[in-house]
Parts: structure tokens; C-alpha cells; sequence
């Protein structure tokens, strides 16, 4: 078996390099200090297509996997951008887009799929107390009820869900117009995802929020 990078995935890894190269230490430097999210660096990745690795061609995407999005985080850490730069690929792609594209119905993939690749940020909530990140040990439950009247949310299965748990940690909350979730399913530690819209926050924020 050939584990090595083919053109395309190679080309993407230099793109990586090359894009976060233009990004001097002292950017994300000040970002930090600032405690502000880098919203120039995502646009740049906006820009080029990045945030639409995943998504899915009918959307506006590139259609590709998780092995070219991890490519992608690799190019950009290793050109400059590091654990920041490479991470905000998370927060939107994955967030997001693996998840909507994934478990989505039909109206949630069109409403909001193709913000995903012009530069919506999606936050995440998936880490508690006892479990940290570990979504197969989470707690949290999402049990089913009648559909909201008021939601934003398209008549879909996540407006009839009703989440309820521990989790204490949005990552890039504060600079997302989006959230998405996980809960546990019973014993066997199965997840559900849900998404739905947040309030737009314009405070700054770093990428992990």
C-alpha cells in the first residue's frame, strides 16, 4: 500500500506552506496579545477555497477528505501559522461542514453548506468536565421534542432535539456566527451531532475561542 502523497495532495501541502508563510510571527503575535481572532489569516483561507475542502462539490466545495484537510493543517503549521493557524481549519470544515455533510438533512446542507466555503465560523461544543474532548465519552443528551416555533433552524430533526449536559467549552465561540454539538447516545457511546445558529458575537476572540 502506497502511503505516499500523490500531485494534488503535495501541491496542497506546499499551498500550506506558502499561504501561512505570508503571515509574519509578529501577526499572530499581536493576535494574541490582542486576544483577538485572525480574521485577516481566515480570510486569506476564504479566499483561496481552504474552508471548502470538505464540502462537497453540488455546494460550492473542493469535495475532498479528512486526509487532504489534515494536509492542509500540516502545510499551514509547518509555513508559520503553527497550532493557530492550523487549527482554524477546525472551526468551520469540521465543525461544520464534516458534520453537516455527514448527518445534515437536505435542507440543513443547502442552507448551510455554501457559507461554509465563503467563510462562516462555525464553534464547537463537545468537551465536559470528565471527558474533555473524548465525544465517545460525553454525556450530554439530545432527546427528541416538538419541533420550536420560533428556531431559525429549518423544519429539521435538530430543531426537535433538546440537549441537556455539562459541556463547558465552545472553541471559537465568540467569533462565530454558528455552533455545533455532540451528545451521547446511551451505552454504546455513539455521538449525534446537531447544529445551530449561535448569536453573532463581534467581541475578539482567539481561534480556540
Amino acid at each position: 500500500m502506497d502511503f505516499d502523497y500523490d500531485a494534488d495532495q503535495l501541491g496542497l501541502l506546499e499551498f500550506g506552506k506558502e499561504l501561512a508563510g505570508r503571515f509574519e510571527d509578529a501577526y499572530w503575535q499581536e493576535a494574541d496579545l490582542e486576544y483577538r481572532f485572525p480574521r485577516e489569516f481566515w480570510s486569506a483561507l476564504t479566499e483561496h477555497g481552504l474552508l471548502g475542502l470538505t464540502v462537497p462539490e453540488e455546494y460550492g466545495g473542493s469535495g475532498k477528505g479528512l486526509l487532504e484537510l489534515a494536509i492542509a493543517v500540516e502545510g499551514i503549521a509547518e509555513g508559520g501559522g503553527g497550532m493557530e493557524g492550523g487549527t482554524l481549519l477546525v472551526s468551520g470544515p469540521v465543525f461544520g461542514g464534516c458534520i453537516l455533510t455527514r448527518h445534515g438533512n437536505a435542507e440543513q446542507k443547502r442552507r448551510y453548506l455554501p457559507g461554509l466555503v465563503t467563510g462562516d465560523l462555525w464553534a464547537g461544543a463537545f468537551t465536559e468536565p470528565e471527558s474533555g474532548s473524548n465525544i465517545s465519552a460525553i454525556k450530554t443528551k439530545a432527546e427528541r421534542g416538538e419541533p420550536s416555533t420560533t428556531s431559525s433552524i429549518p423544519s429539521a430533526s435538530c430543531s426537535q432535539q433538546r440537549p441537556s449536559g455539562q459541556g463547558c467549552w465552545r472553541s471559537a465561540r465568540r467569533s462565530s456566527t454558528h455552533l455545533s454539538g455532540g451528545s451521547g447516545m446511551g451505552r454504546s457511546a455513539r455521538t449525534r451531532e446537531f447544529s445551530s445558529p449561535s448569536h453573532k458575537r463581534e467581541s475578539p476572540s482567539r481561534p480556540r475561542g
